[in-house]
């Protein structure tokens, strides 16, 4: 038995093998299961992905990390009234619905400001027609 050089390094082999447990089933399942949360809440979707667009455009990002017209799903938790929060109740379901490239392209991670998530990354959003901005800011050129 070979002894693990540092506390965080991967076991030699993975703990569960049934193949079940592997990650990319793991994955898939997540995704199928957020895809129906999606399709059975379409308008509640479409409401948040609107208000996602509205934190862009008002320039959010800006005044919470320096970086203009970005955002994150914790801004969205975070001004939403609590009758929304409740409708949609799981947490992943804003990442299901931000993580639509064509409508929000990733641009960089920010440390979550919600403390039951751990101090956890997750992905700064922007809408298409700022991500040249907004990564020409990141970038020093702006």
């Amino acid at each position: 038995m070979t002894a693990q050089t540092d506390f965080f390094d991967p076991p030699a082999k993975p703990v569960f093998e049934h193949p079940d447990a592997s990650t990319e089933v793991g994955l898939r399942l997540r995704d199928e299961i957020l895809e129906l949360m999606r399709a059975n809440s379409p308008a509640v979707a479409e409401r948040l992905r609107k208000y996602a667009r509205h934190l862009c455009h008002r320039n959010i990002g800006f005044l919470v990390y320096g970086i203009p017209n970005v955002f994150t799903t914790d801004d969205l938790r975070e001004r939403l009234p609590m009758e929304a929060l409740e409708l949609i109740g799981d947490n992943r379901f804003f990442g299901a619905v931000v993580g639509k490239r064509k409508d929000f392209i990733p641009v960089g991670w920010k440390t979550t400001r919600m403390p039951g998530n751990h101090g956890r990354q997750i992905r700064l959003f922007t809408v298409p027609e700022y991500e040249a901005k907004v990564r020409n800011h990141m970038r020093g050129l702006e």
